[in-house]
């Protein structure tokens, strides 16, 4: 259950770090060309960007409540979870390293025989 105070946090910080990347700064930079050449045609480049803010939005609000509710804490590097969320069910679960990836609970070999 996440507590008002860490979703106050965790509004806070959405605001300030992701919306001054995501909203800020490109409109600060837009505005210095405002209108910018594609390569592409403007519908597609409005599609391509829709599908691309819509899936990072859905996976940062997915982080965000994980952060809160498992972790106790926000996504803020200060303010850090108080336990590290399971994340056995999570989008991460298998990272482009594939010497990094998770195991699945099933026992190693080594251990069995011991």
């Amino acid at each position: 259950m996440v507590t008002v105070i860490t979703a106050l946090k965790t509004l806070l910080f959405t605001i300030l770090v992701p919306g001054t990347v995501a909203v800020v700064i490109p409109r600060l930079l837009a505005s210095w060309r405002p209108y910018p050449r594609f390569p592409i045609d403007r519908p597609t480049a409005n599609v391509g960007a829709a599908l691309a803010i819509g899936v990072g939005a859905v996976l940062y609000v997915h982080t965000a409540v994980r952060f809160g509710s498992d972790g106790k804490g926000t996504p803020s590097p200060t303010d850090e979870p108080g336990t590290e969320p399971d994340t056995r069910s999570a989008p991460e679960r298998y990272p482009d390293d594939p010497k990094t990836r998770l195991e699945d609970d099933t026992t190693d070999e080594r251990t069995a025989t011991t």
